[in-house]
Order: C-alpha cells, then sequence, then structure tokens
C-alpha cells in the first residue's frame, strides 16, 4: 500500500490514526508513505520492518504538485518498490493523474473532480477512506513515542503564538478585503499572559517559533515585558522542536501545528480556537486530556473565507483569564 499525504504538519498527524489502522487490521502488508520532505523528522521513530510503515518517500511540494513535474520526477523511484494499490488520504483528481502515471491502482471516490469534505473531524475523513477496504471502528489516537529531550530540567510551560501565513492586509478606510483566516489571538492577551504567567503558575515560561516571520512576531510580543523575558526558542529543527514539546509541562498555543504534534505526544495542551473548529481541526485525543478554549458566536466557524472582521472577535473573547485557568487544570 502506498498511501499519499503532503500537507501542513498537522493534516500529516491526522494521517497516522489511519495508517496505525491500517496495520492492526493487515499486518502482513507492507505499507509506505509519499509525504513532505519533513515527514521523516516527525514519523521517523514509527519507520521500519515491522512498524507502522515501512519506508517514506519524501519529496519538496503538496499532492497538487504530483499531477505535473514533481510527480514525474517520483516514477523511477516508486516505480521498482512494486506497489499494489495507492490510496490518497486526501482526494484529489492531481493523484488519479499520477496514480495512472504509475500504473497502479487506486482508491478515490467515484466523482469527478476533487469530492467534497465529508462531515467529521479530519481523522475520520480519512478514516473513511479505507471503510470500503473493510476498516471498521473508530479511529484510535495518534500516539506517537515521544523523542529524547532534557532530563531532570525544571517544568516549563510553552507558548507558540503562531502567526497566519494567510493574512493579507489591503486596507481601505475599515474595509478590510483578502483572504482571511485569523487564528491568531491578540498581542495584548499574549503580553498579559506572558507577563502573569510565570509567577501565578509557578514555573518557567518559554515561547517558540517556527519560520522567521513567526519569529519576528515573537520577538515583538515580548520586547518590552517588564521582567525577565521568556526564552525565545527559534530556528530548531522539527526533530528538535519536538523534544521542546514533548518536554514540555503544557502547551499553550493556537490552532496550528504544534498543537497536534502534543496532542501526538501526550503533552497536555490548551488549544486556543476562533475562525476554525475544534469539531474539524482540534486535537484528536479520543481517550480524553487537552482543553480547547472557544466562544459560542453566530458567526464562527467562518474559516475565514470571505469575512471581513477587523475586530477578530472570535479570538479576542477569550481572555488571559480564560487561558490561565484552562492551562492550571492541565498541569495540576
Amino acid at each position: 500500500m502506498l498511501f499519499v499525504r503532503a500537507s501542513r504538519l498537522g493534516d500529516l498527524l491526522f494521517c497516522v490514526p489511519t495508517m496505525r489502522g491500517f496495520r492492526a487490521r493487515w499486518p502482513e502488508v507492507e505499507s509506505a508513505l509519499l509525504s513532505n520532505h519533513y515527514s521523516a523528522a516527525i514519523l521517523g521513530s514509527v519507520v521500519g520492518p515491522g512498524r507502522l510503515l515501512e519506508r517514506i518517500h519524501a519529496f519538496k511540494g503538496r499532492e497538487g504538485d504530483l499531477g505535473g513535474r514533481a510527480g514525474r520526477a517520483l516514477l523511477a523511484e516508486l516505480k521498482p518498490q512494486g506497489y499494489d494499490l495507492l490510496l490518497p488520504l486526501r482526494p484529489r483528481r492531481q493523484l488519479r493523474r499520477f496514480a495512472e502515471q504509475l500504473g497502479l491502482p487506486y482508491l478515490y471516490p467515484p466523482c469527478e473532480g476533487d469530492p467534497p469534505a465529508a462531515p467529521g473531524h479530519a481523522v475520520e475523513q480519512s478514516w473513511e477512506r479505507l471503510r470500503p477496504l473493510g476498516l471498521e471502528g473508530r479511529p484510535p489516537s495518534i500516539a506517537l513515542p515521544k523523542p529524547a529531550h532534557g532530563s531532570g530540567q525544571p517544568p516549563y510551560l510553552l507558548c507558540h503564538p503562531g502567526c497566519d501565513e494567510t493574512l493579507r492586509w489591503k486596507h481601505s478606510f475599515a474595509q478590510l478585503r483578502g483572504k482571511v483566516r485569523r487564528r491568531i489571538w491578540p498581542e495584548g492577551h499574549w503580553r498579559e499572559l506572558l507577563q502573569r504567567a510565570s509567577a501565578e503558575l509557578g514555573m518557567e515560561v518559554r515561547v517558540s517559533s517556527g519560520n522567521p516571520r513567526e519569529a519576528a512576531y515573537v520577538e515583538r510580543l515580548v520586547r518590552g515585558l517588564p521582567g525577565p523575558k521568556p526564552r525565545h526558542h527559534h530556528g530548531l529543527s522539527l526533530s528538535a522542536f519536538a523534544g521542546l514539546v514533548a518536554g514540555a509541562a503544557a502547551l499553550l498555543t493556537v490552532d496550528t501545528g504544534p498543537l497536534h504534534v502534543a496532542a501526538a505526544f501526550g503533552t497536555p495542551l490548551v488549544g486556543l480556537y476562533g475562525p476554525s473548529t475544534p469539531s474539524f481541526t482540534g486535537p484528536w485525543l479520543p481517550d480524553g486530556g487537552g482543553q480547547v478554549l472557544e466562544r459560542s458566536l453566530p458567526c464562527r466557524p467562518c474559516q475565514g473565507r470571505g469575512v471581513h472582521c477587523v475586530q477578530n472577535v472570535c479570538m479576542s473573547e477569550i481572555t488571559p483569564d480564560m487561558a490561565l485557568s484552562a492551562v492550571r487544570r492541565q498541569i495540576s
């Protein structure tokens, strides 16, 4: 079996329960994953003979690129492997063309174009792809082995503010146009929480960022805070970042990839949700644990599509007091 899923970090982790279910149901079948170039850094502990996956084929790009040059470049690598079936964990028409170029049968919904999104969590949607083969029951947890992290160090709260990569501003006085998906918590809320958290929780507070844009955003948050500044982890490899998340007493973040890394490692977590909905992209914790904070508003979940919301009410109504109380419950 050749699974295909190449997307953001959270989307990749959402597919792990389905691959785990496939392994449990058909342990004699070898399986591999065609995915992003960073997939081995997060899934390397479950790759090898007799493990969740026998191998990972990595490339730079996303599924949509496989119908073109990126897909043609992979043919020489994949054809000798002798796969019997290709399973897109998110069906896209480009993957049908890619499977046909490989000469592989593929499991794909009988419809023209990309199929509409099914109801349910993203993990459940991935699981549904295998029901035609006889997979039954409900998806298990992601449950990846914890990576190595510094032992014996004092407990710390890790805050990952994120930075909305899809936020594009085009101002015309009060009018806001363009694609807006504001999953960010107000800067004033983050500053208040960072000022209060260490004293009120009795532990060190650290902040993390991924790309340079996130790093600049975090530096702006901590600039001017009274007293010692929170330690800022940035420029880490994905494997080092995974260790940072695994070693935290708790993680506080928005709807972004690190939240799902914490869910995979069993790190206590608090997720702040606004335009997106936890019923679709919330942390996958079927056995309980973790906490999601959200506000009941008639306008959400909007997913930021076609919305002109300057105030970002769904995130601003989640207060620092609410976040700190949720973190206390998680670390207790």
